[in-house]
């Protein structure tokens, strides 16, 4: 039928419902007396000297069906034949375009989903640029539902820019979806001047509602809920994933994106350090009624939704977590250097069950914060933070080994985000890196497979090993005491 046409630019689809089932096997709707393996070859060698070819999805292909590897070889061989013909029928119609566009991921045909543990954003990331370049994922998470983080945290543009291809949205669209302030039209200003260690900011630099963005990443991903990772055992042919629910997957080549106490990585590496940075850093947050926030807070917060100040070696940080039509929900930071081992405020040792308690020194010293004006007077009154929820925040930072992560890699356990190369909460870029590994991960296994991750780690941990020196420096200029007299 295609022999007497000559077609122009042409998206051309494969279904794999199309062989028979002497060709593989490919789905449970394979049948008889359709295409034999040279048939798909001579149909797909007709498409790249009839049309112009832009893309080649690949679809129907389940791999549960395809016991013995026939329908991937099958798959595979023909599309390496249809790209080889394409390339040849370019260069030698004499076209300026020599190279393809994107096709469909060769490990989408030929490898079990990827899994995933940790639905944060960096595994949200992963999961979701996998699935744009055609590669199947699993996602586990430990919460029953997508996690409650109502709150804000600092975007730049080198990470966020690369995600909105992914996504299919334009940066103001973006913007405005996660923005803290995006319900009522804004879109996450941040003022530099207002800052006292503007780390990477500048004016393209946006506060973004955390939830917000993870229901964003999280949208047509295959999320297993109320999957607590348990422990990670190695094994002679790899590694077997226990979950607190029972259940265990055998052998699963796994990525993990669990944060700084990543229970893979701890479990697989116990004597991968967890260094804690001699700072004290406690953190809360005030809802506060739309009015009194026009006539007290916004004049003084202005067009930034975050700002801070230093007294001395202290640091004061307030951001706007979320604005809604009649609350808007604050949070605040205080942060100094730890003074000496005998510091009260400073617990480097505590449990994770001990973040909420907070020494009653801790109020004292907010008491004795002077010539406050607003807004951070009326945020950091202790009479007003009394009784409210209080977080004590370690300022953590992690590295594993190269060494560490090859030997865990031939084992098929990989990692990325925070659960190998962590930067404190204070001066770090968590949610930065976090994206950034996502979107620079899903390129690797989609066109090398995870067999690429080892060589993907050789050419990114030079930038880890700098980001984590880099934020333990910002952290100690942020807090280093001013000299001159500074106006409050």
């Amino acid at each position: 039928m295609m022999a007497g046409k000559a077609l122009g630019p042409t998206v051309v689809h494969v279904g794999l419902n199309c062989p028979d089932p002497l060709a593989g096997k490919a789905n449970k709707y394979a049948a008889a007396g359709r295409l034999l393996e040279t048939d798909l070859a001579e149909c797909l060698a007709t498409v790249a000297v009839k049309a112009e070819p832009v893309s080649l999805p690949v679809v129907s292909f389940d791999v549960g069906f395809d016991d013995d590897g026939r329908a991937t070889e099958t798959a595979i061989g023909s599309i390496t034949d249809f790209v080889g013909g394409v390339k040849i029928m370019r260069e030698a119609g004499g076209a300026n375009i020599l190279v393809l566009p994107p096709i469909v991921s060769v490990y989408a045909m030929s490898q079990q989903p990827i899994s995933i543990i940790g639905a944060g954003i960096g595994g949200l990331t992963l999961a979701r640029c996998l699935r744009h370049h055609g590669v199947p994922a699993v996602v586990y998470e430990r919460m029953p539902s997508i996690a409650r983080h109502s709150y804000g945290i600092t975007l730049h543009a080198s990470s966020y820019k690369p995600l909105l291809d992914v996504l299919n949205m334009d940066e103001h669209a973006f913007k405005r979806s996660i923005a803290v302030d995006g319900l009522l039209g804004g879109t996450g200003a941040i003022d530099p001047t207002a800052m006292v260690s503007p780390t990477m900011m500048d004016s393209t630099s946006f506060r973004a509602h955390r939830q917000k963005l993870e229901k964003l990443l999280s949208q047509g991903l295959d999320i297993q809920w109320g999957h607590s990772l348990e422990r990670a055992a190695e094994t002679s042919s790899g590694v077997d994933l226990h979950f607190q629910n029972g259940r265990k997957l055998e052998g699963s080549r796994f990525v993990g994106t669990d944060g700084p106490h990543s229970i893979a990585r701890k479990s697989l590496s116990p004597d991968t350090p967890l260094s804690v940075l001699p700072y004290v850093a406690f953190n809360g947050r005030r809802r506060i009624d739309r009015a009194l926030f026009e006539s007290t807070y916004g004049p003084a917060i202005g067009g930034s939704n975050v700002m801070q100040l230093r007294q001395s070696d202290v640091v004061l940080n307030i951001s706007v977590n979320d604005q809604q039509a009649d609350i808007v929900d604050l949070g605040w930071i205080y942060s100094r250097p730890a003074r000496g081992p005998h510091d009260l405020l400073h617990n480097p040792s505590r449990p994770l069950s001990g973040a909420t308690e907070v020494p009653k020194e801790f109020f004292a010293e907010i008491e004795a914060l002077s010539n406050l004006q607003q807004p951070f007077r009326g945020v950091f009154d202790a009479e007003k933070m009394k009784g409210k929820r209080i977080l004590h925040w370690l300022m953590r930072t992690v590295l594993v080994e190269p060494q560490e992560l090859h030997r865990l890699a031939k084992k098929g356990a990989f990692f990325m985000g925070d659960s190998v190369h962590a930067e404190p909460i204070l001066g770090g870029q968590g949610a930065n890196n976090a994206i950034t590994d996502g979107i620079e991960l899903a390129k690797c296994i989609s066109t090398s497979g995870v067999d690429g991750i080892m060589s993907w780690y050789e050419s990114r941990y030079p930038a880890w090993e700098s980001g984590v020196r880099s934020s333990e420096e910002a952290i100690a200029e942020m807090h280093r005491a001013i000299v001159a007299h500074e106006e409050f």
